[in-house]
């Protein structure tokens, strides 16, 4: 059996808060609390991967240029709420790149983005977002 957030009191509480604030508060879960635990959460994250980032790669002050040059358009066309998306808009990406890198030598670099704003021309929540729409 695997461990889901949903099935943990914190998760549970994180999903509330991230859906509606104010119901949160009025079933007794204390906000603060569960916006410091996933800061302190994504913090402790973030740092695991700039020391693993760290040992692959070279460390300057540009290297997040190659993450979010990629990153970016893998999770803008998979959907941002969706992880079978990240991975199928990563492969896009990747042979989008590969392509680009052996057809336009010049301009390999913004392939993935061309990609990425002609799909989402067609699909502007990417291939598996989820539409969402809420009145006020």
């Amino acid at each position: 059996m695997c461990i889901r957030d949903s099935y943990t009191k914190v998760g549970l509480s994180m999903r509330v808060v991230a859906a509606d604030h104010e119901v949160a508060q009025s079933l007794g879960i204390r906000v603060k609390r569960v916006f410091s635990i996933s800061w302190a959460l994504s913090g402790a994250f973030a740092a695991m991967c700039g020391v693993l980032v760290g040992m692959v790669f070279t460390v300057t002050p540009m290297m997040g240029e190659l993450t979010l040059g990629r990153g970016l358009p893998v999770l803008l066309l998979g959907g941002l709420t969706s992880i079978p998306g990240a991975v199928v808009g990563g492969l896009i990406i990747g042979l989008a790149e590969a392509l680009g890198a052996h057809y336009l030598r010049d301009v390999k670099e913004i392939v993935p983005w061309i990609v990425m704003l002609l799909i989402l021309l067609i699909r502007p929540y990417g291939l598996f977002g989820e539409k969402r729409i809420e009145r006020i």
